[in-house]
């Protein structure tokens, strides 16, 4: 499995790995065993490396997820609705015509994307 090698590749331990997931290493392990079967999951170990393993999402998914981590210290994929709802005002984010959480995702990494003086401006939403 891929997570595995790259374990061994960042020179993590299972400890390691699901502090940095955010997860007990007994469901780390459980969702190893499984073979991840879950989304969230799958999220929160990418973001567990550090986002630099594109493993289940591609590069460019990761980058943006990544990038929002350094702009709002926040990833929208391993985030709630409910979150997103609440981080909007301080991100400059208009959820108005989002009627999914995907579309509300593609917001938020518009918004990390778009440059300091266009989020001042208030230009890119």
């Amino acid at each position: 499995m891929a997570v595995r090698r790259f374990m061994t590749e960042a020179a993590l331990d299972l400890s390691a790995l699901a502090k940095a997931s955010g997860m007990t290493p007994k469901s780390l392990s459980d969702a190893l065993v499984a073979g991840v079967p879950f989304a969230a999951t799958r999220a929160r170990i990418e973001k567990g490396f550090g986002y630099r393993y594109p493993i289940w999402s591609n590069a460019q998914d990761l980058d943006d997820r990544r990038l929002c981590m350094e702009r709002f210290q926040f990833d929208p994929v391993c985030e709630g609705v409910r979150f997103l709802r609440k981080i909007a005002p301080r991100i400059g984010a208009d959820f108005s015509g989002c009627f999914t959480k995907a579309q509300m995702e593609r917001v938020c990494f518009h918004r990390a994307a778009a440059t300091p003086a266009t989020l001042k401006a208030g230009v890119a939403k």
